[in-house]
């Protein structure tokens, strides 16, 4: 809503109300035109990630099962669990959710995420693989309007440091607002902070590069 209120992002570029209503309240990216060869590609990658759903539903079965043998397991080894589980259930209701939107609309929408799990660094993770939509509205609302204004002031290398800091809080306040009204629970920043702490590092790796 803050793009479309300057006319950018894909709200301003909804071509009806119904796909204003759907791109607004659905998790979803739509994907920029391609050319005829990288649509005749498709077909393929959409069958390889199809396998990949499978497997994926698979492993998050079982994982559902490992939980009834929770105190035969080492503590690390249900941290462990639980962070494969976080990811596949998102990965799979964030997909879910695109699947009325698609079928609908007729509409191409990105991959949510990016098989997150090859990810080579905190920047590539975060950056290129995890939870895409999130961080292209980040990008567009915090990031660039951030290092434009810096850029004049120290320079458009510099500037990308504190802008990528400045996403990272943003997102940390953003789901720090998601827990309490999930939960109820009086904020502690916790969760805030965690974000803050991967933005420093993000930082840190772009400044080292």
């Amino acid at each position: 809503l803050l793009l479309l209120s300057f006319h950018l992002g894909p709200l301003a570029d909804a071509p009806s109300l119904l796909h204003f209503l759907s791109l607004a309240s659905l998790p979803v990216k739509v994907k920029p035109p391609r050319e005829d060869k990288k649509v005749s590609e498709e077909s393929p990658r959409s069958t390889l990630a199809s396998v990949r759903l499978a497997i994926k539903v698979l492993i998050l079965v079982s994982i559902l099962h490992a939980y009834e043998y929770s105190p035969r397991l080492h503590e690390y080894a249900i941290l462990a669990l639980y962070c494969v589980h976080m990811y596949l259930e998102l990965e799979l209701v964030l997909a879910i959710c695109a699947v009325p939107a698609s079928a609908a609309l007729g509409l191409d929408l990105e991959r949510q995420f990016d098989e997150p799990y090859l990810a080579t660094s905190l920047q590539d993770f975060w950056g290129r693989r995890w939870n895409l939509m999130v961080s292209s509205i980040l990008r567009s609302t915090v990031y660039d309007p951030v290092r434009r204004r810096l850029a004049p002031l120290v320079g458009s290398r510099p500037a990308s440091l504190p802008a990528t800091i400045a996403a990272f809080a943003v997102s940390g306040a953003m789901h720090e607002a998601i827990y309490y009204y999930i939960t109820r629970a009086r904020p502690t920043g916790e969760v805030t902070w965690f974000f803050v702490l991967h933005g420093i590092c993000v930082a840190a790796e772009v400044a080292v590069k």
